[in-house]
């Protein structure tokens, strides 16, 4: 991981009987979500929500990670 700074972005969709999703940070790069990466299983994202997360580097693309809604 290139660095543990969260970032703040927007939940493009999030498909939970999939799994996963895509958000968008600020500025406009787009990030893979997978449920792994929510901090319990029961937390449903929705597009448009604002969350805050970690952006790992894989050799797939930017995945995010340590997942959290912005309050």
């Amino acid at each position: 991981m290139a660095a543990d700074l969260a970032t703040r972005g927007t939940v493009l969709w999030y498909d939970p009987c999939k799994g996963y999703g895509m958000a968008e940070r600020k500025g406009g790069t787009r990030v893979f979500v997978h449920c792994s990466a929510l901090p319990q299983l029961n937390d449903i994202l929705e597009a448009g929500q604002e969350i805050e997360f970690v952006v790992e580097q894989t050799a797939r693309g930017e995945i995010a990670k340590q997942v959290r809604p912005v309050s």
